[in-house]
């Protein structure tokens, strides 16, 4: 093969454009499949609703950072890959909590999704929730709910004009 035609095909792979950077609206968030649920069939996950804004930041080369404010303060932040087919996957963020004496729960949540151009994301966040230790049966019943669990969240958002 050509030199000239292996340096096109390098090219080409990389993402044709970077999403937009600024503030982002969830305008569309559904439930796709959730396991964790107590059993008044509410879900121990609350999932953003309509209307929350996260920031994304383009980082260089197809790389890109959300974070998304949480209610009870703090944030999620996330570090994501675009690919050449404008779809992105995110590191997975985990936080472990000790609620009961050796019991410890266990929080993660894998984000990816897709892009249509720069100004429209469809996405979408695996939440999984384990218990290690001895106290995971006093967990369950704190939270009435059955561990490990899942929860799958779809969205789409659209940036904020300023």
């Amino acid at each position: 093969m050509p030199r000239g035609i292996v340096l096109l095909l390098f090219v080409g792979a990389c993402a044709p454009f970077e999403p937009t950077a600024g503030t982002w609206r969830l305008y569309e968030v559904s439930t796709v499949s959730d396991t964790c649920l107590k059993s008044d069939g509410d879900s121990i996950i609350d999932p953003a609703t309509p209307g929350t804004t996260f920031t994304l930041v383009n980082t260089g080369e197809g790389t890109f950072t959300t974070e998304l404010p949480l209610d009870q303060g703090g944030s999620i932040v996330s570090e994501c890959t675009l690919d050449e087919h404008d779809a992105y996957t995110c590191l997975p963020n985990a936080e472990s909590l000790e609620l009961v004496p050796d019991g410890v729960m266990t929080i993660t949540q894998t984000d990816g999704g897709s892009f249509d151009g720069p100004d429209l994301h469809h996405g979408g966040s695996t939440i999984d929730v384990t218990c290690a230790g001895t106290g995971c049966p006093d967990l369950e019943d704190v939270f009435d709910v059955a561990l490990p669990c899942r929860a799958v969240l779809a969205g789409e958002a659209e940036p904020v004009s300023e």
